[in-house]
């Protein structure tokens, strides 16, 4: 299962992105800067963070870089380099966050039960 993120709006504190699962928009995501992801392609697991005690999507192998998850949240304050999703519908800010993690969640958990899933985020 391919996992996609297109950015497309980078501002000072943030840049903004379309989430694609298997080629289909899912949500948007939001990631603060400085700290925004390397491109390139990663794995992803579902496992238990230990900072928010919940199963969360996990990026496997960011260079020089640990515990980089998908999580919910709304605003660049709420990342210190993770990826947020939801919807982008002001500006700067994610709506119906928990929605689209869960969302997310479960998508990436079907995957995992037939395959590999990996991310590609590109600019």
């Amino acid at each position: 299962m391919e996992i996609t993120i297109k950015r497309f709006a980078r501002r000072k504190e943030y840049v903004i992105g379309h989430l694609y699962v298997s080629g289909c928009y899912l949500c948007d995501t939001l990631e603060p800067l400085p700290g925004c992801i390397p491109e390139g392609s990663y794995r992803v697991l579902i496992t238990k963070s230990p900072k928010f005690g919940c199963w969360l999507p996990l990026l496997c192998g960011v260079p020089k870089r640990t515990a980089i998850r998908i999580h919910a949240g709304n605003t660049p304050r709420d990342s210190r380099g993770c990826i947020l999703v939801g919807k982008n519908t002001e500006v700067g800010r994610l709506s119906q966050s928990q929605y689209y993690l869960k969302w997310l969640i479960q998508l990436i958990t079907k995957g995992m039960e037939k395959e590999k899933v990996m991310i590609s985020i590109n600019k």
